[in-house]
């Protein structure tokens, strides 16, 4: 098992070798982006 960090790095687009890495991220920017969508605009941070 490789080890993976427990945070996501700062910047936005990690160069990372080909494997599940990139599927994590897509994962977890579409559920991020869903979220988004779903928070009501009163509530919503974004703008």
């Amino acid at each position: 098992m490789v080890p993976r960090p427990a945070a996501p790095p700062a910047h936005p687009l990690p160069v990372l070798p080909p494997g599940g890495a990139i599927g994590e991220w897509e994962i977890t920017l579409g559920a991020a982006t869903i979220w988004c969508h779903l928070l009501p605009p009163k509530g919503s941070i974004i703008t």
